[in-house]
Parts: structure tokens; C-alpha cells; sequence
């Protein structure tokens, strides 16, 4: 009898050890250009991962970020690493409710829920207790006009989820 609470406790113990692991998730328009184009300023609601068919929320505490246009770099949406589950990752699925362009002006692109995923060129493997940052690049030139300051097509067609190195 003994014998069976010790492998009992012993697997309450390994279950309640769940692993996890800790990713910074920030976001950028990584196109080198020299000539000042704007911002995209957004506010982000929320971030969820694939898990199980669905999708579970790492993070949903809404943050303004400005990302400015065509130049690389790194602008937190987290301000630091959340937790999640260690694993193969090929995507991320960002929600927004407001994005606007600005310039000498602001001109509001987007002002309602909008909810976009950003897809890896390969899987991306988040190893247990890890600490990775991660970038949404938001490719602005595949969706954003900024000559005229206007949406052409979907917006944040073909955003890119990357690992950021500093």
C-alpha cells in the first residue's frame, strides 16, 4: 500500500511540474529604407497561440505601440517575456482594435476589431524554459499604401512572425 501513495505523489509531483517557458513578443516593419515614410501606431488587445486545435491567450493587457515604417528594430507589445508552453510554434494570431498612420497628420486606418495571424517561414521551437523574443513584422509594403496614406488589399497580408536577434 506504501509502495502506491509514493507513486501516486510522485505523480502528482511530475504533473504539477508543467513545463513552460518565457517569450517576449514584440513587433517591426524589418525593411531597410532610408527615407522617413511615417508610423503604423496600433493597440493591441490581444496575443494567442496555436494549442490543441485552438488557441490560448498568452497575453491581453492592451498597449499603443508605434512601429515606424520600413526600418528594422524591435518595439515590445509585452513589455518583457509571458509564459508559454514550450513547443513547435508556425504561428500567432495578434489582435488589434484601432491602427492608424501618422505623419505630419494621423489618418485612422482601422477602427474596430481586427484580428490577423503572422506566419513563420519555418517552425519556430520554443524549448522548455526557454527565453525567446519574438517579432510580428507587419510588411507594411504588401498591404499599406503610404503615398496615399490608404489600405490596399488585406491589412497585415503576409505578416511574418521571426525570432529577433538584437
Amino acid at each position: 500500500m506504501r509502495y502506491y501513495i509514493i507513486i501516486f505523489v510522485s505523480l502528482l509531483v511530475i504533473i504539477g511540474c508543467a513545463s513552460e517557458s518565457f517569450v517576449e513578443f514584440g513587433a517591426n516593419d524589418d525593411v531597410l529604407f532610408d527615407a522617413p515614410l511615417g508610423d503604423i501606431t496600433m493597440r493591441v488587445l490581444r496575443i494567442d497561440v496555436p494549442e490543441d486545435g485552438g488557441y490560448t491567450t498568452v497575453w491581453d493587457r492592451g498597449k499603443s505601440i508605434v512601429v515606424p515604417l520600413q526600418t528594422g528594430g524591435f518595439e515590445s507589445i509585452t513589455d518583457g517575456p509571458v509564459s508559454v508552453i514550450p513547443g513547435t510554434y508556425n504561428h500567432v494570431r495578434i489582435t488589434v482594435d484601432s491602427v492608424c498612420y501618422e505623419t505630419d497628420s494621423t489618418v485612422l486606418l482601422i477602427d474596430t476589431v481586427y484580428i490577423f495571424d503572422a506566419n513563420a517561414f519555418t517552425n519556430l521551437i520554443i524549448e522548455d524554459n526557454g527565453d525567446i523574443s519574438l517579432v510580428v513584422n507587419i510588411v507594411s509594403t504588401s498591404w499599406f499604401d503610404a503615398n496615399t496614406g490608404t489600405i490596399n488589399g488585406t491589412p497585415f497580408d503576409q505578416a511574418a512572425l521571426r525570432v529577433y536577434y538584437e
